[in-house]
């Protein structure tokens, strides 16, 4: 869904008002006066209840920084790390080449803002172009790719933070997919979204993605980013040996232990 300018700096207000690192759970709120306890109502595992208006928020601005990418290999997703630097797969600008992606193959196409609102309407989007001959890196054993984008986008359409130690993802968790799936306009698994195998690498879930969403981030319920969409189908999950139909992401916290980003960025 498209954001008017009035969606966004009310969501940019309830952020920068509150200088939120995570949403402000429902829980902490205090109860009406007229609202009584009751033992009929009750949180049913981890208090995932969260303040409306800082939900909305969250989603509204966490999705401006995932971009669709038109690569020599095809179509795929990303997302700004930071003010100049895009997070996607290394298999997005090789295609199905078993190999690390070189400079060359990283010259890309970044389109922001390609999504429709309520209506079908297309929003108004802005291009860039990746410039790997600043910075590119690429791991094809983690399947993750850094590319430096001209401009500076993330100025206008911000970041998403690479998780700290504390960001952790567990089985049984609900994971969130925003992604440019079939090369089309930005859409977000919202149903569905267990997470069914965990261990220091990967990260497999039954959310919904298709061709054209890897690269797309994978983020928890507070909207943090846990993992790197990488692949889908018939995947052997390692701790069994067994194959399932299911999605997998790279995690993060794999990512960044090999991975090193210029100072400036």
């Amino acid at each position: 869904m498209a954001l008017s300018p009035n969606a966004l700096a009310e969501a940019t207000a309830i952020i920068d008002k509150d200088e939120l690192t995570i949403p402000r759970l429902a829980g902490e709120l205090p109860l009406a006066d007229n609202v009584a306890e009751s033992a009929l109502e009750v949180i049913v595992g981890p208090d995932q209840r969260i303040d409306l208006p800082d939900a909305i928020a969250r989603i509204l601005l966490t999705s401006r920084a995932v971009a669709h990418l038109s690569t020599q290999a095809g179509a795929g997703t990303g997302f700004l790390i930071t003010r100049d630097l895009l997070m996607t797969n290394n298999h997005v600008f090789v295609g199905e080449d078993e190999r690390v992606a070189m400079t060359a193959d990283a010259e890309a196409r970044v389109t922001f803002n390609y999504e429709q609102d309520i209506n079908g309407k297309f929003a108004e989007t802005k291009q860039y172009k990746t410039e790997p001959e600043k910075f590119f890196t690429a791991s094809l054993e983690l399947d993750y790719a850094v590319v430096a984008v001209e401009a500076g986008p993330g100025a206008e359409w911000g970041t998403l933070a690479l998780p700290g130690a504390d960001v952790t993802v567990d089985v049984g968790d609900d994971v969130f997919i925003i992604q440019h799936p079939s090369g089309g306009p930005k859409q977000i698994a919202m149903a569905g979204n267990e997470v069914v195998y965990v261990d220091d690498r990967v990260v497999q879930y039954t959310t919904d993605t298709m061709k054209g969403s890897s690269g797309a981030p994978v983020l928890d319920w507070q909207w943090r980013l846990v993992a790197l969409h990488h692949e889908g189908g018939n995947i052997v999950e390692p701790g069994s040996g067994k194959t399932y139909y299911r999605n997998e992401g790279v995690r993060l916290s794999a990512i960044r232990e090999g991975l090193s980003l210029p100072e400036a960025s």
